[in-house]
């Protein structure tokens, strides 16, 4: 008998704790639904690729000075040079787990590595060249991937800082 009543009650609780479906109460207030945060979506090819590779487009780059700076004696003046102008290949991979950014360039800024991260759709990674010298461009680049295609701009310069150069990049993902 003693079982039975415990029965009996754990049941009357479980039927006056749940809510029914037509109690007005249990939809969520205006202000609950409106204080969420939006959910991101992206598109689940987009976080799928992990390789791209293409063409970068190079050209001369200018450095800013501040007036503040020209005024306090600064006389930068980039070389005049047809050195890291032009057309290069690039290539870049994103290990799925890891989510590090590793590839290769090759072209007008010479041989060089790539190494980086991704977040979502942003990738940015440090541009080393394979063979250092005063002559090798270093540098960074920055990409978002949109539409499936790996799409940024790479910021080098001599390891000197004479010659400043940027590449513009779309890259396909590879097969």
């Amino acid at each position: 008998m003693r079982a039975r009543v415990c029965v009996l009650a754990s049941l009357a609780v479980l039927l006056l704790a749940c809510p029914k479906k037509d109690d007005a109460s249990s939809a969520p207030s205006a202000s609950a639904s409106a204080s969420a945060a939006p959910i991101a979506v992206v598109d689940a090819a987009v976080l799928d690729a992990s390789a791209w590779s293409g063409k970068y487009t190079a050209i001369e780059s200018t450095l800013y000075v501040t007036p503040a700076t020209r005024d306090a004696g600064l006389k930068f003046r980039g070389e005049d040079a047809s050195a890291g102008l032009g057309e290069g290949d690039l290539n870049v991979a994103v290990d799925p787990t890891t989510h590090a950014v590793t590839g290769d360039l090759t072209g007008p800024f010479g041989d060089a590595t790539i190494d980086g991260q991704r977040d979502k759709d942003v990738v940015t990674f440090t541009v080393r060249p394979n063979k250092p010298s005063d002559d090798s461009f270093y540098g960074t680049g920055e990409a978002k991937v949109d539409g499936g295609k790996l799409i940024g701009t790479l910021h080098v310069s001599r390891a000197r800082a004479n010659i400043i150069r940027e590449g513009s990049f779309s890259l396909s993902p590879k097969n």
